[in-house]
C-alpha cells in the first residue's frame, strides 16, 4: 500500500504532463517494484502510448479496443504483455491494465504494469489499491487540462 500511496504523491510533484510521464514511465517501475509501465490515452481523435522509450502514436480505432475490454482492473498472467508495453511486452509474464477516465470529452486511456516473474500482481497489490493508482493519475491530469494554473 505505501509503494501505491508514494506513487501517487511522485506523480502529483510533476511539474507537467512530460515530467508526468517520466514519472509514470521511468520512476513508478522502481517505486512499485515492477518492470515496466505504459500509458496510453485518447486525446481527441488521437492516441498515444508513453513507455520507458517514449511517446509513441498508437492507432485510435486499436486503443478504443482494447480500452473497452477493460472494466477498471484487470491482472492476469500471461506468455507475453499487452501490446502496449511496447519491445518489452516480450518479456512480461504478469499485467495490470488499469481504466483511466479523465470524464467527458477528456482523455481516456490504459495505464499498464508489467513484470517479468510470474508472480501474482494481485497479491501484491489488490485491484483496489491499482484502481486508486489509475484514478487518481485521471485526476491529476483532469486537474491540468481543466484548470491548467493550479
Amino acid at each position: 500500500m505505501s509503494a501505491i500511496h508514494e506513487a501517487v504523491l511522485a506523480a502529483m510533484e510533476a511539474d507537467g504532463t512530460d515530467d508526468l510521464l517520466h514519472v509514470v514511465t521511468q520512476e513508478w517501475p522502481l517505486i512499485l517494484g515492477i518492470d515496466a509501465v505504459s500509458l496510453a490515452l485518447m486525446v481527441g481523435d488521437r492516441a498515444f502510448r508513453a513507455d520507458c522509450n517514449g511517446v509513441h502514436q498508437v492507432e485510435p480505432q486499436l486503443l478504443l479496443r482494447w480500452i473497452d475490454q477493460v472494466e477498471g482492473v484487470s491482472m492476469r498472467a500471461v506468455p507475453h504483455g499487452h501490446p502496449l508495453f511496447g519491445p518489452a511486452c516480450e518479456l512480461i509474464r504478469a499485467e495490470a491494465l488499469i481504466s483511466i477516465d479523465c470524464g467527458d470529452r477528456l482523455p481516456a486511456g490504459l495505464l499498464t504494469l508489467g513484470q517479468r516473474s510470474e508472480l501474482d500482481l494481485d497479491a501484491r497489490h489488490g485491484s483496489e489499491l491499482l484502481m486508486f493508482l489509475g484514478r487518481s493519475l485521471a485526476a491529476i491530469i483532469r486537474r491540468w487540462l481543466v484548470d491548467p494554473k493550479s
